[in-house]
């Protein structure tokens, strides 16, 4: 659900200047403890500008549903695991094992849903994904639709997600 192969960002955060522009935040979120400071500090306005005016059809998030995510995030360590994600995904490490190894492609059956509106990724994160994968593979765009497809579509989300499993079960 609008999640690319961690390699393809790797490619793309070197080539692809328009997915600089919509990653700024993976370089923001690697300064230490910075991020979670001044989100907390707003948390609220923050989940409302990443969760309902992101989102592109308007009131797939409700203010009950951000209040969750706040609640959520309130608790302790959340906010920091959260933000870990894209500091890994940056770290040195990561960056030399994905410029060294050749793709190790993925081997479950995999399906890829993809808003093709979405705003923090790409949809050149999604070319050559195919060649990635060793298994069963399907890959949808969702038009009309952002990043938060599970909330903007559930029902094609939920569709989409029990027809693939039974056709690969």
């Amino acid at each position: 659900l609008n999640a690319p192969h961690s390699q393809r960002v790797m490619q793309e955060l070197v080539s692809n200047v328009d997915q600089i522009r919509r990653s700024w935040f993976f370089l923001a979120f690697q300064v230490p403890n910075l991020p979670e400071w001044m989100i907390r500090l707003n948390l609220k306005n923050f989940l409302k500008n990443m969760l309902q005016e992101q989102a592109i059809r308007k009131g797939a998030f409700s203010r009950s549903d951000t209040e969750i995510y706040q609640a959520a995030l309130e608790k302790p360590g959340a906010l920091a695991a959260a933000i870990a994600y894209y500091r890994q995904l940056l770290s040195p490490q990561t960056w030399m094992q994905s410029l060294s190894q050749t793709i190790q492609p993925v081997t479950a059956p995999t399906l890829v849903l993809w808003g093709e509106e979405d705003g923090f990724l790409s949809h050149q994160l999604t070319e050559g994904l195919e060649k990635m994968i060793a298994a069963p593979f399907r890959f949808k765009r969702i038009p009309h639709c952002g990043h938060w497809i599970q909330q903007e579509v559930p029902q094609t989300v939920n569709r989409e997600l029990l027809q693939f499993l039974c056709q690969t079960a």
